[in-house]
């Protein structure tokens, strides 16, 4: 299976470049460089793969291998890097979205208290179980990690396949468990953490513009008991994401 990630950088003031360069012997290795007045850059990017769930089948030699999404991206991309969106308007609806997915069908109160003046990082440290010292900061940690599980579901679980164990944040090529990593899409946010050094890893195979790139990349797929430990909160906290794991199962077996 491959899957494609189209990038487009925007810099108001600014330059922007993609300078490919040949390293690794046939391998390609690019970087983004923004020169001139700007002040700040945005990056827009979409990704989809080739990966067909109805093409398992004997007439398709269980290859599960669909038509190029290179098309269907370039539209994509172009409408979402349109100048005529505003970041206002974007956040707004991304921000109705989850409202709507997540906080109106369902919601818990553990008698927490917010702690938003304090790091996560530092209220973890602190946490214990049935800490008395710590019995505020401890139900604020029960209830944000609860609802951040829902959060992380919700984000990975609406596409055409269902959630992996790692859903979208896995940002290795080569991930923990990587066999369970079935749904090659759900690797496409590594890019944004990775895209200079990991480049290196992968071919540049055809520049759109001065500021778009493009990466096909080879993962295999695969299936295990995760998904179960995945959605065990999805039906019971009236989350509206399970379709696309029962039309999977129906389909695949």
């Amino acid at each position: 299976m491959l899957y494609e990630i189209l990038l487009h950088a925007t810099a108001p003031g600014g330059d922007v470049n993609c300078i490919q360069h040949l390293e690794l012997g046939s391998q390609q290795n690019a970087t983004l460089e923004i020169t001139g007045s700007a002040k700040e850059a945005w990056l827009t990017w979409v990704g989809d793969t080739n990966y067909n769930l109805n093409a398992g089948t004997p007439a398709s030699n269980y290859s599960y291998w669909g038509s190029d999404p290179h098309d269907n991206l370039v539209s994509l991309l172009a409408r979402a890097a349109s100048p005529n969106l505003a970041f206002t308007s974007i956040l707004r609806e991304h921000v109705n979205d989850y409202k709507a997915g997540l906080i109106v069908p369902f919601s818990i109160n553990l008698g927490q208290k917010a702690h938003l003046d304090v790091p996560t990082d530092v209220l973890m440290d602190r946490y214990q179980v049935d800490a008395f010292g710590n019995a505020d900061g401890n139900l604020f940690i029960d209830w944000l990690a609860f609802n951040f599980g829902r959060y992380l579901l919700f984000s990975s679980a609406r596409g055409l396949l269902p959630a992996n164990l790692q859903g979208k944040w896995a940002k290795d090529l080569e991930n923990p468990w990587w066999g369970s990593a079935p749904f090659l899409y759900f690797l496409l946010f590594f890019l944004l953490a990775d895209l200079f050094t990991w480049a290196k890893q992968a071919t540049v195979c055809r520049s759109l513009s001065s500021s778009s790139m493009i990466l096909l990349i080879s993962i295999p797929i695969a299936l295990d008991i995760n998904i179960q430990m995945n959605y065990w909160m999805a039906e019971m906290t009236n989350m509206d994401v399970t379709a696309p794991l029962f039309n999977f199962i129906e389909v695949r077996f």
